[in-house]
């Protein structure tokens, strides 16, 4: 599947554990959004988790959907308590507006599992399962600062306003522009993690800046936007970063063809994407049947999705690894670190 070494949801021994209870346990997953690729993978592999036999017996699902929306996601929150979930798995849409409501739900006993991205009160959940944008971000920057050569000027991609993921990569971008006086970042895009958004904001960006050497991104569809906005412009790409989303690796893939027979347009550009598993879903639902059965978990609190992967810095893919990612068989909107299997990717993106 792909070339990094680890266990394939990080949480090991569970399932037999979870074999040795009869007891069903109610989960309730909020599906925070729907609005990218990333996002319905994200939904999709605990959906098809929980029908696996080593699942179906012991977790009964239900199911809220908040629509990026904060007030929403607190509502479903007290539909769940009142539901008496044993556990809650969510992805927060906000660092600050939810702990009320979460710190209730464990008062009532209830297990909270955060996945993908982070609260900022520590008694506000029991267990943090996410990818550390920082920790990427700052990696990503510093692919960037080599690549232009620690001189030149960069536009940075956001994406959703309140979520700590964004806010993590802001920091982790600067903290290394600031290393560096001759890289600036000369603005700030909202590509809100989507195709059509950033495709759009980037048409404005090379409208207002004549000077665009880099350009940081964090999603994939986004990327191709980005891209496509260079050549719609006529400007000649330049290095852009973006993550495993298949429909950019393919993209790449393309421009290297491109590269490769001498088209000096595509001449400068280069990547690194950010390999992003989208089943911290299922690792989600692992952590909280383990706390739920009182199995020792083989983390503190905060589980960053491998802690030891990212801080080596092969968290990302450069050029050399593009073909061990890409799958061109595959629908574009997949992201290659996924349990599901090619029949199910298939169906769920309807090719």
């Amino acid at each position: 599947m792909c070339f990094f070494d680890y266990n394939l949801h990080g949480i090991s021994g569970l399932s037999a554990g979870a074999q040795e209870t009869s007891k069903k346990y109610k989960i309730g997953y909020d599906i925070y959004w729907l609005g990218n690729t990333w996002s319905v993978m994200l939904a999709e592999e605990f959906k098809h988790a929980v029908k696996r036999p080593e699942y179906k017996d012991i977790v009964e699902a239900v199911y809220t959907e908040s629509e990026s929306d904060t007030n929403k996601m607190v509502n479903n929150i007290e539909d769940l308590i009142a539901q008496k979930c044993d556990a809650i798995i969510l992805t927060p849409t906000s660092e600050t507006a939810l702990n009320p409501v979460l710190r209730k739900a464990r008062e009532a006993g209830i297990k909270v599992v955060l996945c993908a991205t982070r609260a900022d009160d520590p008694e506000a959940y029991d267990a943090l399962v996410y990818y550390d944008n920082y920790i990427i971000a700052k990696q990503r920057m510093e692919w960037m600062a080599r690549k232009l050569n620690y001189k030149g000027k960069i536009i940075d991609v956001l994406g959703i306003a309140g979520y700590a993921a964004t806010a993590d990569s802001i920091k982790g971008h600067q903290e290394v522009v600031d290393k560096y006086k001759d890289i600036e970042i000369i603005g700030t895009i909202d590509g809100m993690w989507s195709y059509a958004k950033t495709k759009n904001e980037m048409a404005n960006a090379l409208t207002a800046y004549p000077q665009i050497d880099g350009v940081l991104n964090i999603n994939g569809a986004g990327s191709v936007g980005a891209i496509e906005a260079f050549e719609d412009a006529g400007r000649p790409l330049v290095p852009i970063t973006g993550e495993d989303n298949n429909g950019f690796l393919k993209k790449w893939v393309w421009i290297r063809e491109q590269q490769e027979a001498g088209n000096e347009f595509y001449y400068k550009f280069d990547s690194c994407a950010h390999a992003m598993p989208v089943y911290l879903s299922v690792t989600s639902l692992e952590v909280a049947l383990k706390l739920l059965q009182g199995i020792p978990i083989e983390f503190e609190k905060d589980y960053r999705f491998p802690k030891a992967i990212l801080e080596q810095g092969s968290g990302l893919i450069y050029a050399d690894k593009l073909d061990g990612f890409v799958k061109p068989d595959l629908p574009d909107g997949i992201n290659t670190l996924t349990t599901l299997s090619d029949e199910e990717l298939k169906e769920i993106f309807k090719q």
